[in-house]
């Protein structure tokens, strides 16, 4: 015999799952390779969390002062697209910009 209430009860699981989006799939699992900050050593307000790069920053654009790196390596530019002066951290932690503070314009993933 069909239990039809059991069959429904998959369904929805299945549908609850499906609808997540990246971000938060990305937190279940255990959340952001690369977080930024407007202040150093992780202070103020987080401008953005990535998982992948980003040639275009919309509105962190100039501002990150410091990010935390969970995994990755990651450039950092002074231009878009990857243009211009750059930074590349190689390892995970928490790090300052000096020469690029509040000068970044986009982010790679490598």
């Amino acid at each position: 015999m069909l239990n039809t209430k059991e069959n429904f009860n998959q369904l929805d699981v299945t549908l609850a799952v499906k609808e997540l989006g990246n971000e938060a799939a990305a937190t279940i699992q255990g959340g952001f390779d690369l977080i930024a900050y407007d202040g150093f050593n992780g202070k103020g307000s987080v401008l953005g969390e990535f998982n992948f790069g980003k040639s275009v920053l919309g509105a962190g654009n100039n501002r990150i002062s410091s990010v935390r790196i969970n995994a990755g390596r990651w450039k950092f530019s002074d231009g878009f697209f990857g243009l211009g002066e750059s930074e590349t951290i190689s390892r995970t932690g928490l790090f300052n910009f000096r020469s690029l503070n509040n000068r970044i314009s986009s982010l790679k993933r490598f």
